[in-house]
């Protein structure tokens, strides 16, 4: 992937190496080690200070974008992470694992300021970070069930809400800030409120001008329209301008401090097969999904 000004790019491969290279020249600029196992994705922040990579080990590192220092690991997910992705307002880091959890982790720390502005960069142990809120997707009838046994924290846990929880495969942050949408193995896309999530920091102005700006046109919340026609049995739209809430026993009670269990606003049947690929509209008024023939 591109870094956000187009400098560099950022490779990750089954070797366990992430490696930045320079557009112009093509030359490979550093070599990133730390990972015992596959590199499985791997994203630049929207301000280009921060990288941050996944691997089959269920573990994220985080690295200073400008001179590869390695700042924390993020640890809890107990399977391969399929997906890490910036938000573009906050400091948060958004990732979905084979182990049934989108997570959403608060990097605040990592990048305070002063009254001078940002202060450095500054590695950080994993435990001064404050704890993920905790996404899971579990089959309807086990929501309630994942809320009352299903801890917020890193644990897997043996058996119960936990093994039946689907794998996520996709992750897209809707454009005005507010919702997460995920995809799933079982064919369903969710969408998750962030408004509980600890949110400092960041580009909250440009969420709030954004806001402004949908608030004073209009949003065009009719089926139909839009592009990929021809492959509507594989790609899908649905208008989320006001998504229906879910049913009592599908909320996801709130957890307290950073952590806790995320709120699911509403499900949709997309696929009978997995999700695998989700995104917002430009307005943020329909979601996107693909999906295996």
């Amino acid at each position: 992937k591109y870094d956000k000004r187009g400098q560099y790019v950022v490779t990750g491969a089954d070797d366990q190496l992430v490696k930045l290279w320079n557009v112009r020249t093509g030359c490979l600029m550093r070599s990133l080690r730390g990972h015992p196992g596959v590199i499985t994705d791997l994203c630049v922040s929207s301000d280009n200070s921060l990288l941050a990579t996944s691997s089959e080990d269920g573990v994220v590192r985080v690295w200073n974008a400008a001179d590869g220092t390695p700042l924390t690991l993020l640890q809890g997910h107990t399977d391969t992470i399929n997906y890490v992705h910036f938000h573009p307002f906050y400091n948060l880091l958004l990732t979905g694992s084979d182990d049934g959890t989108a997570r959403a982790w608060d990097l605040g720390k990592l990048k305070e300021t002063t009254k001078d502005g940002p202060s450095p960069l500054l590695p950080l142990a994993p435990d001064a970070l404050p704890p993920p809120r905790v996404f899971p997707h579990t089959p309807p009838g086990a929501a309630a069930g994942a809320a009352a046994g299903g801890g917020a924290g890193g644990g897997g846990g043996g058996g119960g809400a936990a093994e039946q929880r689907s794998k996520v495969k996709c992750i897209s942050v809707c454009p005005l800030g507010g919702f997460l949408a995920t995809g799933a193995e079982d064919g369903v896309g969710r969408i998750w409120s962030l408004a509980e999530v600890e949110r400092e920091g960041g580009r909250a102005e440009e969420e709030a001008q954004l806001l402004l700006q949908a608030a004073s046109g209009v949003v065009d919340g009719s089926e139909g329209g839009g592009g990929g026609g021809g492959r509507a049995g594989v790609r899908r739209a649905a208008t989320v301008g006001g998504p229906q809430p879910s049913p009592p026993q599908q909320q996801l009670q709130q957890g307290g401090g950073g952590g806790g269990l995320g709120q699911l606003v509403c499900r949709l049947q997309a696929s009978k097969t997995a999700v695998t690929d989700i995104n917002y509209s430009n307005l943020g008024d329909r979601l996107f999904t693909g999906s295996m023939p």
